[in-house]
């Protein structure tokens, strides 16, 4: 199956799907009918939203400092919400029937559906939160991707953005290492504000084809029952890989941790998460090493002894893999002055 971004730069689709783009703008989208509680000062500061398009907007929320104080939000006809978390950590709770609560870390992508629902959202820890947030109309998803690419996503979203699901929908798993690079450039912009308009349109595509297309993914991995306990064990098996990127535990050693058989382990996690274990601890540490870049100037062989690689090599193979580009590139990029901020 073609990915999502292969079946957007086709050439037979890309006059269709640059046509689309320019049909956007005049579309009245009936979905951003909400409420959202910015009274508390500290939510408010660091916090802005930008019109994208019609039925399309970007919210970022830059180094805004924990409160363990809810916020409020409330949705009539709800737009679907893809939240790449930079840092901090959070709870989102919905006051349906089900009483679903959504855990957030940094790394996270967040991805929330909830019409004629209400809910809060709860600032927690000591780290200050960070991210992107794009919203989008169903119906603009429809109109910019097409029905066909749409029908090769999970049911339910097939559901909510081609059949007007009113369904909850909320959950929370890895994001793509090359939509969080492309969320740090975003908060990391000092375009003037004409040009960070058109810079956040067109990353927001790209964030939104990176997202899809690891849905895409994980649409092929076959399900297998799991417990509320099940899953659980397997996000204490994540936080296990995320708080020892250097010297990570064996699948043996997690199963024993956390008490979950090794068949359950590998193919409850990707279930649950979209990757093997193996496949987040090297998320984790591209990452970490894609920051150690920008934000403290260490070259390569640094960031990968600093996250556990002991052959550079296959440090600079993985971070391609992940980024695109080697981190060579990216180290001398920000060295040159290409640094966004």
């Amino acid at each position: 199956m073609a990915s999502i971004i292969d079946m957007v730069v086709q050439p037979s689709l890309n006059n269709t799907f640059f046509g689309a783009l320019e049909q956007l703008g005049s579309k009245a989208y009936k979905s951003f009918i909400r409420s959202i509680d910015v009274s508390h000062s500290n939510y408010a500061q660091g916090v802005c939203e930008l019109t994208l398009n019609s039925g399309f907007s970007m919210v970022t929320a830059d180094n805004v400092a924990p409160d363990p104080q809810p916020k409020s939000f409330a949705f009539k006809k709800s737009p679907i919400v893809f939240s790449v978390s930079l840092s901090g950590y959070g709870v989102v709770k919905f006051f349906d029937d089900s009483k679903r609560e959504i855990h957030v870390c940094d790394n996270d992508l967040y991805i929330g559906y909830a019409p004629n629902t209400c809910g809060e959202t709860v600032s927690m820890g000591k780290e200050q939160h960070s991210s992107v947030m794009l919203i989008a109309d169903p119906q603009f998803l429809q109109d910019i991707f097409g029905t066909k690419l749409i029908q090769s996503l999970p049911a339910n979203f097939v559901d909510i953005i081609l059949k007007n699901g009113q369904s909850l929908h909320a959950e929370s798993l890895p994001a793509p290492p090359q939509a969080i690079a492309l969320a740090d450039k975003v908060m990391r912009s000092t375009l003037a504000p004409d040009l960070f308009k058109v810079f956040a349109y067109s990353t927001g595509i790209e964030m939104l084809c990176l997202i899809l297309d690891h849905l895409q993914e994980c649409q092929k991995t076959k399900k297998i029952p799991l417990t509320q306990d099940d899953i659980s064990k397997l996000n204490q098996v994540r936080m296990l890989m995320k708080n020892n990127i250097v010297t990570p535990p064996s699948l043996q050693d997690l199963c024993r941790e956390v008490g979950i058989n090794e068949f359950k382990l590998k193919r409850g996690f990707k279930q649950v998460f979209g990757t093997t274990v193996f496949g987040y601890l090297q998320k984790q540490r591209v990452k970490t090493a894609y920051l150690a870049m920008i934000n403290d100037g260490k070259n390569v062989s640094e960031c990968a002894w600093d996250v556990g690689y002991t052959n550079v090599s296959h440090f600079i193979a993985a971070f391609r893999k992940h980024f695109g580009v080697t981190p060579g590139a990216v180290a001398k990029g920000f060295r040159m002055g290409c640094r966004c901020r």
